[in-house]
């Protein structure tokens, strides 16, 4: 029944335009045999004809050019789920970037995606760089969200406790993990996967004076189709690659590193 449905849907499409090119001859040759009148309801007819599928046209040149757009993080978080499990599944040497803030909203949900993929062994090879803000940096006050640096400290320390506690399966899988921080006001946030597809959301200042992230928009794009997806892809790859300048941890459990920053943290 779907693929009956599905041709019928097809054949529409098709008759569509012969139609409408069946007219317009029609109404050309009344026009040159003395007939008019005879022509301007054909026209008529062919406006109608032709407008759904113009109309049809301009939506999907304006959706390829603006991409996606999710009111919120939670809103898109399915889509970035699934984006990810295509991605990555059976694919060796796939490569995920990760540029967050405090990842208040974004590690809990990386988390429990990444654990699935180890579990499942469905990725091999994977590559994954994390770069998120420094909870040390001084300059986190200017925030002016007293829970911002204290997002930043615990996540700082789920990632850390992340590597340690999967370490055995990292190495099975022949993952690559690098986490790193930064020290500056950050303008963007997002998910890359591979150099193609691009979840991002914008910092923004909110009515009481503070920047966040969590309730902006979070806008899909992608680098095949549209200059814009590519524009954004790339503005996003020169963010993460100077925000991953700081520290860096390339081990896939880096304990010697872990354990003094955990307890300067703790103090």
């Amino acid at each position: 029944m779907a693929k009956f449905t599905e041709s019928l849907v097809a054949a529409k499409k098709w008759m569509m335009p012969v139609s409408a090119y069946s007219l317009l001859a029609t109404a050309f040759v009344l026009r040159f045999v003395g007939r008019p009148e005879l022509a301007v309801p054909l026209l008529i007819a062919v406006a109608f004809i032709i407008l759904p599928l113009v109309f049809e046209m301009y939506q999907k040149v304006t959706v390829t050019e603006q991409g996606c757009t999710f009111r919120h993080f939670n809103e898109a978080s399915p889509h970035i789920r699934k984006s990810i499990l295509d991605y990555v599944t059976n694919k060796r040497g796939a490569r995920i970037r990760c540029l967050g803030v405090s990842l208040r909203n974004y590690w809990q949900f990386f988390e429990s995606v990444l654990s699935e993929l180890l579990r499942d062994q469905r990725a091999p090879n994977l590559t994954i760089e994390i770069t998120m803000l420094d909870p040390e940096w001084s300059g986190v006050d200017y925030f002016r969200a007293p829970d911002q640096r204290d997002h930043a400290k615990a996540n700082y320390k789920s990632v850390l406790a992340f590597l340690k506690q999967h370490q055995r399966l990292i190495e099975q899988n022949g993952w690559t993990f690098r986490f790193s921080c930064y020290g500056h006001i950050p303008h963007l946030y997002g998910i890359l996967l591979g150099d193609a597809i691009l979840f991002q959301g914008a910092m923004v200042w909110d009515d009481s004076g503070n920047l966040t992230g969590g309730l902006s928009l979070v806008e899909r794009y992608e680098s095949t189709g549209s200059s814009s997806g590519r524009e954004k892809i790339t503005e996003f790859i020169g963010w993460f690659s100077n925000s991953a300048k700081g520290h860096r941890f390339p081990r896939a459990t880096p304990e010697k590193d872990a354990e003094p920053i955990q307890e300067k943290l703790a103090s």
